[in-house]
């Protein structure tokens, strides 16, 4: 639910208070190349110590 709270303020914020562009572009660049990327090595750091996955 905290996601689509987050998209929500997001397209409000754009459409109705006419967020720049130059913002959205600086968080998109963030998002990207910080972000995203953390979050992807925090993940994957610890998954050989997770359960193993039943397929099927």
């Amino acid at each position: 639910m905290p996601l689509f709270v987050l998209i929500a303020l997001g397209w409000l914020l754009v459409h109705w208070r006419h967020w720049p562009e130059s913002i959205t572009e600086a968080i998109n660049r963030l998002v990207f190349r910080v972000a995203l990327p953390a979050m992807l090595f925090c993940l994957m750091y610890d998954f050989s110590n997770g359960r193993p996955m039943a397929f099927g």
